[in-house]
C-alpha cells in the first residue's frame, strides 16, 4: 500500500515535466478562447440584417413537431421574434455567454418563444409542464449562412438559416400558413409515389407534424415558406431525403422531395370512418343540446358536466382526441375521450383511451372500444363516458363535406335515436 502511495505522490512531478499547459498548446488560455467564441457567435447573430429562419422543436421527442420561427438580433442586446403562431414581431433582450460552452439565452420574457418553455400554460402537457421547450441554446456549429444549436433542456437540434437581406417577415410567415393549410387540405393521409410505384394512403403527416412512411419510419417536420423540412433525414428507396417542396401551381396538393423529383407525397381524401379511425385530428363534441339526441346528451355530455361540477369546476370541452396522456402523465399515440375543465384559474385535463376501428367492408361505420384509464381519470367520469361509446357501438359516420370535412355526425346503429355531432374547428 505504501508503494502505491509513493507512486501517486510522484506522478504530479512526472506529469508536470511531460505536458505543456493549455496556453502553450493553443496559443492562448481556455478563458480567452471561450471569450472569443462568445464574441464571434454574437457577431454572427447580428450579421443577418433581415434575421434568421429558425426550425424550433419543443419537447425532447419533438412530440408537437416543429415551429417556424423568425429571429433578428440588434447591437443593444435586443432581439425580435415572430412565429407562424404569433406573426407580430415581439422584442426582448438576449445574451450570449459562456456556460459549459457558448450559450444563447433570452433572459427577458418574449411570448413568441417562451410560450413553448413556460410550464404555466394549458397547452402541450398542461399546467406544470406546457410544451417543455427551450429558451436557452448551446452553440453547436456555424457556417456562413447557418447556425446549429442544441436545446439546453431538450437537447433538440435547432437550426438557424440566414434570411435574404430583402426578406419580408410577413410574406414569409404567410407562405408558411399557406403550405400548412395545403398539407392538411384533404387529410393527413398521403400517397407516396417513388418513381412508378404508388403507396396509396400508406404515408401520413399527423397534425402533430410527424411524417410516417409506409415502412413505419418517421420523423418530426417543420413547415417552411416553400414546403416542409424533416428533423431527421429519411431514406426513401435508397435516397436520403431531408426536405419536401410544395407545388403551388398543381391542380391538387403535391410535395416533391428536394433533390429527388421522382419522390412525391400527395394528400388523399378520406372516407368518413377513416376520419375518426386514422386519427386525422381531434374532434370536439358539441355541448349544445341541439347538436345531439336527448339520450346521448343525458348519458355523455351531462355526465361530463356533472363530473366537472363535482370538482367545483366548469366543463370547457369534450374531445375525441387523437392522443392521450396515461396515468403517469406520459404522452401516448392513440385516441381518447378527453375532458377539459376549469376551476377559475387552471384548466385540468382528464383522459380515457378508446380504440376507434373501421368496420370491415364499410366506408361509414366505426366501432369504439373503451381502453385504459389515463391522466386524472380517477377525478372525472371519462371512463364511464368511454364505456357508453362502446355500449352504443357500432356508429355510422356522416361528414359535412367529402373533400374538407369540418363536422361529423355519429349515429348508433343499434339505436338510431342516439346521435351526436363533433367538429374539428
Amino acid at each position: 500500500m505504501k508503494k502505491l502511495i509513493y507512486i501517486a505522490l510522484a506522478l504530479p512531478a512526472v506529469l508536470t515535466s511531460c505536458f505543456k499547459d493549455d496556453t502553450d498548446i493553443f496559443g492562448e488560455s481556455a478563458a480567452n478562447r471561450t471569450a472569443a467564441a462568445v464574441e464571434e457567435f454574437d457577431e454572427a447573430l447580428r450579421s443577418a440584417p433581415a434575421g434568421w429562419v429558425v426550425d424550433y422543436y419543443p419537447e425532447s421527442t419533438q412530440a408537437y413537431g416543429g415551429i417556424s420561427m423568425l429571429m433578428a438580433f440588434g447591437r443593444n442586446d435586443s432581439a425580435s421574434i415572430a412565429t407562424e403562431i404569433a406573426p407580430a414581431p415581439e422584442a426582448s433582450l438576449y445574451r450570449v455567454r459562456a456556460e459549459e460552452g457558448v450559450l444563447l439565452t433570452f433572459d427577458t420574457y418574449n411570448s413568441a418563444l417562451h410560450i413553448f418553455s413556460t410550464p404555466s400554460t394549458s397547452g402541450g402537457n398542461g399546467y406544470g409542464n406546457g410544451y417543455e421547450g427551450d429558451y436557452e441554446f448551446f452553440l453547436s456549429s456555424m457556417t456562413g449562412n447557418a447556425i446549429e444549436l442544441v436545446g439546453k433542456k431538450t437537447r433538440n437540434r435547432i437550426v438557424m438559416r440566414r434570411m435574404a437581406a430583402d426578406a419580408d417577415w410577413t410574406a414569409y410567415l404567410d407562405s408558411v400558413s399557406t403550405v400548412d393549410a395545403a398539407a392538411y387540405s384533404l387529410s393527413n393521409q398521403y400517397t407516396l409515389t417513388v418513381g412508378e410505384t404508388r403507396y396509396f394512403k400508406q404515408a401520413s403527416l399527423s397534425d402533430s407534424r410527424r411524417l410516417t412512411l409506409p415502412d413505419g419510419t418517421n420523423t418530426a417536420t417543420v413547415f417552411t415558406s416553400r414546403g416542409f423540412r424533416l428533423y431527421e433525414p429519411l431514406t426513401i428507396d435508397g435516397t436520403e431525403v431531408s426536405e419536401f417542396v410544395y407545388n403551388f401551381d398543381a391542380a391538387a396538393p403535391a410535395f416533391t422531395a428536394v433533390g429527388a423529383a421522382g419522390i412525391r407525397l400527395n394528400p388523399e381524401p378520406l372516407n368518413p370512418n377513416e376520419l375518426l379511425a386514422l386519427g386525422v385530428s381531434s374532434w370536439e363534441v358539441s355541448l349544445d343540446e341541439a347538436n345531439s339526441s336527448a339520450a346521448f346528451y343525458t348519458n355523455f355530455v351531462a355526465v361530463a358536466q356533472a363530473g366537472s361540477a363535482s370538482m367545483s369546476e366548469t366543463l370547457m370541452t369534450i374531445q375525441l382526441c387523437n392522443f392521450y396522456y396515461d396515468g403517469q402523465g406520459q404522452l401516448n399515440a392513440g385516441t381518447s375521450v378527453r375532458i377539459r375543465s376549469n376551476d377559475g384559474s387552471t384548466t385540468w385535463n382528464a383522459y380515457n383511451a378508446i380504440d376507434i376501428t373501421e368496420v370491415d367492408g364499410t366506408t361509414d361505420r366505426v366501432t369504439i372500444a373503451a381502453g385504459v384509464s389515463g391522466l386524472n381519470a380517477s377525478f372525472y367520469p371519462v371512463s364511464q363516458m368511454a364505456t357508453y361509446l362502446q355500449t352504443m357501438s357500432p356508429w355510422t359516420v356522416e361528414a359535412n363535406s367529402a373533400s374538407a370535412p369540418t363536422m361529423l355526425r355519429l349515429t348508433s346503429v343499434a339505436d338510431p335515436d342516439v346521435w351526436f355531432i363533433v367538429s374539428n374547428q
